[in-house]
């Protein structure tokens, strides 16, 4: 039909939303570019550049994020759709891609996956640092200033998410002056053992063992040299913890001389 002189324009928009969902995503980009150079912005709708924009997520096309904010900017509801998509890029280890979605998703109405998603802004900034080489990792503090940012609202929204506080922590050792630390991270990590210290049993639990004794030791690691009284009582929580814990019974050794 689209090869017929004087064609309606709406057969690109079907073209390219068949072909996505055929799995022909170049083919469906192709179209919906036609689509939308054929007819008037405001003969548009939001899955126009929804489906535009995930076919070119699926091409590696950076063009995709601009065209799925059009999305939400004509229909806020689709952004939890961007949450799945979020998810699965996440999955598949996508880190930058996954924080962009999630970006996307949280500029929808408020929901029950607000809270979530926000995390997962966060989270997904946190790990595409972490994975960066150093040199990339110099030029990237904007990443981490978006984590923290996130994992904030998380707990502005939710004051009981004891992981925020953890992420947020862990954030803000990389925010951190490597040299002449401030001590960005400790007031998080408190905060998280305060957080899951209101119920007693979240400190004995084995599932949360390995974040607690790092939390401790990073907080004691911060006070070795200003407060040694204070990194003990620390380097204790984790030996009680943790009996066999390397870290915190080599230091304490070396505190105890």
């Amino acid at each position: 039909m689209v090869k017929q002189d004087n064609s309606n324009p709406k057969i690109y928009r079907y073209l390219g939303i068949s072909a996505y969902e055929n799995g022909n995503y170049p083919a469906s980009v192709q179209a919906l570019k036609d689509f939308l150079s054929k007819v008037e912005p405001r003969r548009t709708i939001a899955w126009d550049y929804a489906y535009l924009g995930k076919a070119q997520l699926k091409t590696g096309d950076p063009e995709a994020y601009n065209n799925l904010s059009k999305a939400i900017d004509k229909d806020s509801t689709l952004a939890e759709e961007f949450s799945t998509l979020g998810a699965a890029a996440f999955k598949e280890k996508k880190y930058a891609d996954a924080a962009k979605l999630y970006a996307l998703a949280v500029q929808g109405p408020t929901t029950s996956h607000t809270v979530t998603d926000y995390f997962y802004v966060g989270y997904s900034n946190y790990f595409d640092y972490v994975g960066k080489t150093p040199a990339e990792k110099a030029a990237s503090a904007d990443v981490l200033v978006k984590a923290d940012s996130a994992f904030s609202k998380v707990n502005t929204l939710a004051p009981s998410y004891a992981l925020a506080y953890l992420y947020r922590a862990r954030v803000n050792r990389y925010l951190d002056d490597e040299k002449n630390p401030k001590g960005l991270s400790v007031p998080h990590y408190e905060k998280y053992i305060q957080v899951l210290g209101e119920k007693p049993e979240n400190l004995t639990d084995p599932k949360n063992k390995r974040d607690l004794t790092d939390a401790y030791n990073n907080i004691a690691g911060f006070y070795l040299q200003s407060n040694p009284g204070k990194a003990k009582e620390y380097l204790s929580r984790t030996l009680s913890l943790d009996p066999g814990n390397t870290y915190a019974a080599e230091v304490m050794k070396q505190l105890n001389r």
